[in-house]
């Protein structure tokens, strides 16, 4: 899922996924210019250590599009409580 928001007469752009290789979910978040994308950074969850982390590039990031990003994050990646996960029969499977 792709969102976009400008800021300071920059455009920005979320990118929300899953990471397989890592075990976790993360929401990206990269800078468009002249129609291509800039990685700037990301937010991840950990399925495995169930915790969260940041990372970002040396990029200035406007204020709004940081507390956009955290927002973004917390309404769209995992909780630590009530995860549910669903078998391949669609029997839901509480993990804590």
């Amino acid at each position: 899922m792709d969102m976009i928001k400008e800021s300071q007469k920059r455009k920005f752009n979320i990118l929300i996924g899953s990471d397989i290789q890592r075990d976790g979910m993360y929401c990206e978040l990269s800078e468009i210019v002249d129609d291509k994308k800039i990685d700037l950074g990301e937010i991840f969850f950990s399925d495995t250590s169930l915790s969260y982390s940041a990372s970002f590039s040396d990029t200035v990031i406007p204020l709004d599009i940081l507390e956009w990003l955290i927002e973004t994050s917390k309404k769209r990646l995992p909780t630590k409580i009530n995860r549910k996960f669903f078998t391949s029969d669609n029997t839901a499977c509480q993990v804590r």
